[in-house]
């Protein structure tokens, strides 16, 4: 079963994600959450990465989608993964489904 990460388009969501080794937090060279129309497609719809997105404070990564990222997406499922490297190590952590549902609010009516 995937992990379902349901938002609303346009909005702010935020993600906290602890990475472990042997229960032990741990840091990591690289992390990407990656999203896609599906997983057999080449095109990024948007991407975070360290520092770009995603921020680490405490031994917690942050990963932040903004409204930009969503504010054009058609309502319905997309795929995403959550991808770490380190020490050379490449591993994808997790693989789900971003749910975009729909808004009342848009943009353009926050006037």
């Amino acid at each position: 079963m995937k992990n379902i990460l349901s938002m609303v388009r346009g909005d702010t969501q935020a993600l906290e994600l602890e990475i472990t080794d042997n229960n032990i937090p741990t840091t990591v060279d690289s992390i990407y959450f990656t999203v896609k129309n599906d997983t057999n497609t080449d095109e990024v719809l948007f991407q975070k990465k360290l520092n770009d997105g995603i921020s680490l404070t405490d031994n917690i990564y942050n990963i932040i989608i903004d409204p930009s990222d969503t504010d054009e997406l058609d309502y319905g499922r997309y795929a995403y993964d959550i991808e770490i490297i380190k020490n050379s190590v490449k591993k994808t952590i997790l693989v789900g489904i971003l749910e975009i549902s729909e808004e009342v609010t848009f943009t353009n009516n926050e006037a």
